[in-house]
């Protein structure tokens, strides 16, 4: 398993470190929105139970003109409405309305970007 050295300034990773990250993010954001799903299934016999809604990762104090956001914006990241925040929409990248699984994908994609020094944070609102 490849390892990275996590830098305190996340201006310095390089891309094939960025690569490791985003790849750990997306697959952690998957597990968690998968294991959600699965426990609905299981209780409820349906994943469309509940509130439907969006969910979102806020990445602050990137500036959109570095290497760093400049290579994260051709891996789907996005600019916010709010200024200097930059974000990515769906993380876990599922094809449903539940908030809730939404929401679990989210809050692990933030987390593996905050281990890697990010100020990373999830947000949600329902539809």
């Amino acid at each position: 398993m490849t390892t990275i050295n996590i830098q305190s300034d996340v201006k310095k990773y390089t891309n094939e470190e960025l690569d490791y990250i985003l790849e750990e993010a997306f697959n952690s954001a998957k597990n968690a929105a998968n294991k959600l799903a699965s426990e609905f299934i299981e209780k409820y016999g349906a994943i469309e139970v509940g509130s439907c809604g969006f969910a979102w990762v806020n990445v602050y104090d990137l500036r959109g003109n570095t290497k760093v956001a400049k290579y994260l914006y051709s891996k789907g990241m996005g600019d916010s409405w709010t200024k200097g925040v930059k974000q990515f929409w769906n993380p876990c990248q599922c094809p449903v309305q539940n908030v809730d699984i939404k929401e679990a994908g989210a809050e692990a994609f933030a987390s593996v970007l905050c281990k890697y020094n990010f100020n990373a944070y999830a947000g949600s609102r329902l539809d």
